[in-house]
């Protein structure tokens, strides 16, 4: 004997509020936003460490650096991360943190 389901009304409209359901916007412009930064984060840190790639234990996770709250905490942050650096390319940090920082404002959270 065939069985039968039914769907309550209710239940159905309850399922089209979810997250899950939310989930397939997406913003192009801020994502070509992110991707811009990440390829410039990728080819600033090969010239800092004086590569051709970055292995991953030199790469910034932008989702890191945005966990911070603050510019400041921002900073120490990212200078954390570059405390391998070649001294010979200590004098870019400045200008790459500074302009990071000025980046990953760019980035919707």
């Amino acid at each position: 004997m065939p069985r039968e389901v039914h769907f309550e009304e209710a239940a159905a409209s309850k399922h089209s509020n979810s997250k899950a359901m939310q989930t397939g916007r997406y913003d192009p412009k801020a994502i070509k936003i992110r991707i811009d930064i990440e390829g410039w984060v990728d080819e600033s840190l090969s010239s800092l460490y004086g590569v051709d790639t970055v292995d991953a234990d030199h790469e910034i996770d932008l989702d890191y650096v945005l966990e911070h709250d603050t510019d400041a905490d921002r900073e120490k942050f990212i200078r954390n991360l570059l405390a391998a650096v070649p001294k010979e390319n200590h004098s870019k940090i400045d200008a790459f943190v500074t302009e990071l920082l000025q980046k990953v404002k760019k980035i919707k959270k």
